[in-house]
């Protein structure tokens, strides 16, 4: 996870990748440098902080969201990022099981086809209270840290999850051929459903994601970005979901709306020592970095993990990255 400090702001360096259209209000890359992103018709470096990933899960808690924006405002923040996941932050660490979900509970059940008002309306205030404050969210759709760890052990995203067959009343495990009991992999078998084409996982992920884009584009909300994953592709090293997900995003939002594009990235990337050739780390030259680079699903690249690094070195990857970028982008004039 990344660490985040009020006021202590880190700077947000999102290098656009997609060619201007037409001058609107919406959120959109900066036609005369797109390494700057344009709001109300004007250009805007995206610069923000908080010190929680899912913030959106602090509406309704007294004012303790709208002071927190009121205080990024006051710092010179204008950007937010925010996965839409349930997980908690307490003293003994992480949990799973006090927030609400985006799925309905029935008797101590999740039914996936019925959604919580009390998650969604908290998603709605967020999105509200950032517009009056004209702060760009950028909304993350998955977090693979929800869906790891054991089916049967407490302690992990995965055993309290909706998704786990355990606790909804939507499907059992023999529904899915991608489900198995017991503990998984880190990149959880429920994200490859839109590669596998799953039957029963994927049209209900799509049924998730296409009501995140109507409360976004329905509530007219001109100020989101969107992205695929917390951090890491949510597939293997060919990262195969993400610019699934990345296109149906785009279509669906699309769909709903003449003239709305949506910008779609894929995870935070780039640790230190990037640009340099690592062991440990992918360089340039294989997937994880080629596929959010090159691959036309994506329209922009949040390069926002190089804050890791500082000084020289922060600048030079900048410009590193920016030069690559700009020499490796496929045209995306008409998409």
């Amino acid at each position: 996870m990344n660490s985040y400090v009020t006021c202590r702001l880190i700077t947000a360096v999102l290098i656009s990748l997609a060619s201007a259209g037409r001058i609107f209000a919406q959120i959109m890359p900066y036609p005369k440098n797109p390494s700057y992103w344009q709001y109300g018709g004007r250009p805007t470096l995206l610069f923000g902080g908080s010190d929680r990933d899912n913030i959106f899960q602090w509406a309704g808690d007294g004012a303790k969201l709208t002071d927190h924006l009121d205080l990024l405002r006051a710092c010179g923040g204008n950007y937010i990022r925010c996965t839409m996941s349930s997980r908690e932050y307490t003293v003994e660490g992480y949990r799973w099981d006090l927030l609400p979900y985006p799925f309905a509970k029935i008797d101590g059940k999740y039914d996936l086809r019925q959604w919580d008002d009390v998650y969604w309306n908290k998603l709605r205030t967020f999105l509200r209270e950032t517009k009056k404050r004209d702060i760009i969210v950028q909304l993350e759709i998955w977090d693979r840290w929800n869906e790891s760890g054991s089916s049967h052990r407490r302690g992990s995203g995965w055993y309290d999850s909706p998704w786990n067959p355990n606790n909804n009343v939507t499907y059992d495990w023999s529904d899915s051929p991608l489900l198995k009991e017991g503990k998984t992999d880190f990149y959880n078998a429920i994200h490859m459903a839109a590669m596998e084409k799953d039957p029963v996982l994927l049209p209900l992920q799509q049924r998730f994601v296409e009501k995140i884009i109507d409360e976004v584009v329905g509530g007219g909300y001109d100020h989101v970005l969107f992205q695929i994953d917390n951090e890491s592709g949510i597939g293997n090293d060919s990262l195969e979901p993400d610019p699934y997900w990345a296109r149906f995003i785009r279509a669906y939002a699309k769909s709903k709306a003449t003239g709305f594009r949506a910008y779609v990235c894929t995870s935070r990337r780039f640790h230190s020592p990037t640009p340099r050739r690592v062991m440990n780390f992918r360089d340039w030259d294989n997937p994880e970095m080629r596929v959010p680079i090159v691959n036309t699903g994506f329209n922009y690249c949040d390069i926002s993990q190089n804050n890791g690094n500082s000084g020289q070195q922060h600048y030079d990857n900048l410009l590193w990255y920016r030069s690559r970028s700009w020499s490796t982008a496929p045209d995306r004039s008409t998409m």
